[in-house]
């Protein structure tokens, strides 16, 4: 909704447009770690809290890298589908399908690793995740278990960097 090349024009087009966009800077500009803060005021302390203030400042932060991919794409191949009779529905879904999908995928995976790395801070503040599990390793002065934690985020990372490269592949 918030790339300017795929709406329509017309004034609620725009409306919605910006309204989306507003949306989803307003998300972006708060950090996860106030988000942290924000959910618990809401849920009991655990994973969850966690999860969500995650998941809201990832959307706006992936709202804007759709809306950039989807402004950035070539129009073409949907100019091209529509010259041979495709409908405005079928050109759309299969040209920016196409063209999107493959870096659609590559920053969601990002963004997953990102938030693997950024629950660390998360849940030091008491939203769960691995922050929490730290936390409580270091108040316990358990080394080992906190080299095993961190071994574990390197880990994931890794695993989810090969996901998203071998998912790339498979779209080309």
């Amino acid at each position: 909704m918030s790339a300017r090349q795929v709406n329509t024009r017309g004034t609620a087009s725009n409306v919605v447009n910006w309204a989306a966009r507003l949306l989803a800077m307003l998300v972006r500009s708060i950090p996860p770690t106030v988000w942290a803060l924000l959910v618990l005021f809401v849920l009991l302390p655990g994973v969850l809290p966690g999860a969500v203030a995650l998941g809201i400042y990832s959307a706006g932060v992936l709202t804007r890298l759709f809306a950039d991919a989807l402004e950035n794409m070539p129009r073409a191949p949907t100019t091209h589908l529509r010259a041979a009779g495709a409908g405005p529905v079928a050109a759309t879904a299969y040209a920016t399908a196409a063209q999107v999908s493959p870096t659609f995928t590559s920053l969601s995976l990002y963004r997953l690793e990102v938030a693997s790395r950024e629950s660390v801070v998360v849940g030091i503040v008491g939203a769960g995740g691995l922050g929490r599990l730290l936390s409580a390793q270091t108040n316990a002065f358990a080394f080992a278990a906190m080299t095993s934690t961190l071994i574990t985020m390197m880990a994931m990372t890794i695993v989810v960097d090969l996901a998203a490269r071998s998912a790339r592949t498979a779209l080309r």
